[in-house]
């Protein structure tokens, strides 16, 4: 007869199994784990004579991995909010929709640029979410220097940052250094300025904290977003960004 031990299951879904036992049993966490454990050694055939447990079970443990991410993403936002204000737009004193959705996306990135349109056309539901874009410059060297020309131009002048942003989501694709450099003009960044910018380390390192909050937070790519403290990948509308909506978990850490 096989006897069954924990490092037999090799997830933590287990867990579900010993809560569920317990409450069908002997009521909510009347006994203890090495109980239970003992209890399934002796009947080695209970689950598989009763295969809705196993189903609850990795349930339990899939609502559970997705609380706790959401536990964790809602900790690194809550260290990292000196980053996204760089890039929401200042809203008027009556504006409460509440919702928040961060659009990690590229500018060389053609599909970020088809969700912004459809975000863009979207304008009932536009009021009942706010997206807050992040470029995270990742798909081209092109792309790193653009998102390092807004970074400094949101520290001195951001109402140029956000004319930069949109003219330069408005040129066409693949992007080129003659198209950064283009954009940067037309928004009176050139010559001695513009060299500056991009020779600047503090824009090259605040470039990589964005990029390794992306990182931190599950983004493998973009489009990606963050509804909440919900990880969205891929293209996604505003209807979408809504229904996958979930509210941060307090930081478990504060007090």
């Amino acid at each position: 007869m096989h006897t069954y031990h924990l490092s037999d299951f090799r997830c933590h879904w287990l867990t579900g199994v010993l809560l569920f036992i317990s409450f069908l049993s002997y009521g909510a966490f009347a006994v203890t784990e090495d109980e239970v454990i003992d209890f399934l050694n002796a009947d080695p055939s209970f689950l598989s004579r009763h295969p809705e447990l196993l189903e609850k079970a990795f349930r339990y443990e899939q609502l559970s991995r997705e609380k706790n991410s959401r536990m964790e993403r809602a900790k690194i936002l809550s260290e990292a909010q000196d980053v996204i204000r760089k890039f929401q737009t200042e809203r008027e004193a009556l504006d409460n929709r509440g919702k928040t959705a961060i659009a990690f996306m590229d500018y060389d990135c053609r599909p970020c640029r088809e969700d912004r349109l459809e975000h863009q056309r979207a304008t009932q539901l536009a009021e009942m979410i706010e997206v807050i874009e992040i470029p995270l410059g990742i798909m081209s060297s092109a792309s790193a220097q653009a998102v390092r020309i807004l970074l400094t131009l949101q520290v001195e002048d951001r109402q140029r940052a956000r004319s930069f942003h949109h003219d330069l989501l408005n040129e066409r694709l693949p992007l080129t250094y003659a198209t950064v450099t283009r954009t940067a003009a037309k928004n009176r960044i050139q010559g001695l300025e513009l060299e500056n910018m991009l020779r600047d380390e503090w824009s090259s390192d605040e470039l990589r904290r964005i990029q390794d909050l992306a990182v931190a937070l599950g983004v493998e790519g973009t489009p990606a977003y963050l509804a909440g403290c919900e990880l969205v990948k891929g293209r996604a509308g505003l209807n979408i960004l809504i229904e996958s909506w979930v509210d941060c978990i307090p930081d478990p850490l504060a007090p």
